[in-house]
């Protein structure tokens, strides 16, 4: 084989990854393997191209993300082999305020909101319910 890279017939594809997806752990996985299949691919062959970025054009993910794959493909090994090599990354979500009430805070947020019903006629709000019951002391908000 001659020394150029493998990218040079290829013209620069759109990634086929959408920006700002996480991949999921079997994806990581295979790009892992593409790597890993490119970097013995140059070593056996005495090549010189980049391989993070044939990687990222054999695959469709940017050359940014590969290496960041790459790391996390370093850590796991180093730290846990017990474990999958992979893992998909989970967004963290805000949790709801829990307000612990009881029945009778509940029964006057009740009664408040039946009195929007039938003396104010009209329909509450969250915004409208929560200065009331916090003009009446009910809530603390």
């Amino acid at each position: 084989m001659d020394s150029q890279p493998l990218s040079s017939g290829m013209s620069n594809p759109k990634p086929a990854i959408a920006r700002g997806k996480a991949l999921r752990s079997q994806a990581r996985e295979i790009v892992y393997n593409v790597f890993q299949y490119f970097t013995t691919k140059k070593n056996d062959d005495n090549t010189k191209y980049n391989v993070h970025e044939v990687t990222s054009e054999a695959t469709g993910v940017s050359a940014r993300t590969v290496g960041y794959i790459m790391k996390e493909a370093g850590n796991r090994t180093a730290s846990d082999c017990t474990g999958p090599l992979f893992v998909t990354p989970t967004k963290s979500k805000p949790h709801k305020k829990v307000i612990a009430a009881d029945e009778f805070t509940d029964a006057a947020i009740r009664n408040k909101i039946r009195e929007f019903y039938t003396v104010r006629k009209e329909c509450p709000t969250l915004k409208t319910l929560c200065a009331a019951l916090a003009s009446d002391e009910v809530l603390d908000m």
